[in-house]
């Protein structure tokens, strides 16, 4: 645990030790997918990242992740509540709880986790996002106990993970709209979840992506 750093990805990827985990209360210099800004005020949520030495999973890598800490929220608060959308985005009630963030750097991969906990809607990124308290009391550091063991036994059991991953997945059979990094957007439907972790869609498959659920009006 550290009160302040710039980025928990950046210190890990710095300081790579397979199985490390660092906790930070505050990040000046977070980030989210495609090089964007993420910031969460300190003490407000649950930002940390952690390292794993796969070499051939990175597609898999965020979405095990995402199962878990889905199973792990919702244990923790004893509800069905949080929904997995591909490829990095945990929602409840169709609002954005968390992300999930994977670099590859030479010794292995950084997995980052945000997870807004104790903001008031105020003080959320978005307008389209929620915290975990709005919903129930909640102790960060015994969810942060409950999702690191989650995390512990996907990746233990990771081949097995991905049909659970499937299961899970919002994502799959919803109607979708993928806005691509090259400007390009493309309405069609999810239909399922590559062998190498792709989003397969009726026409074609997408590996990088912002995806929206249009069966949810208010995303």
């Amino acid at each position: 645990m550290t009160e302040e750093t710039t980025s928990t990805q950046s210190e890990l990827t710095n300081n790579f030790v397979a199985g490390k985990v660092l906790v930070a209360e505050y990040q000046s210099a977070g980030r989210g997918r495609l090089d964007r800004k993420f910031e969460i005020p300190a003490r407000k949520g649950l930002t940390f990242s952690f390292c794993v030495d796969f070499e051939n999973e990175l597609g898999w890598i965020p979405l095990i992740t995402g199962l878990a800490v889905a199973r792990a929220i919702n244990k923790y608060m004893n509800s069905e509540l949080v929904e997995i959308k591909w490829p990095n985005d945990l929602l409840i009630n169709n609002k954005k709880l968390a992300g999930i963030l994977s670099e590859k750097c030479s010794a292995g991969v950084v997995v980052g986790i945000g997870i807004n906990i104790y903001q008031s809607q105020e003080e959320l990124p978005i307008e389209n996002a929620i915290s975990l308290s709005m919903l129930g009391n909640v102790n960060r550091e015994d969810l942060l106990i409950e999702i690191l063991n989650e995390i512990a036994i996907a990746f233990s059991d990771f081949e097995n993970q991905k049909n659970q991953y499937r299961a899970k997945c919002g994502t799959i059979g919803s109607h979708v709209r993928a806005s691509l990094p090259n400007g390009e957007i493309i309405e069609d439907q999810a239909i399922g979840i590559s062998i190498d972790g792709a989003l397969l869609l009726n026409s074609r498959e997408i590996r990088v992506g912002d995806i929206v659920h249009l069966r949810y009006s208010g995303e």
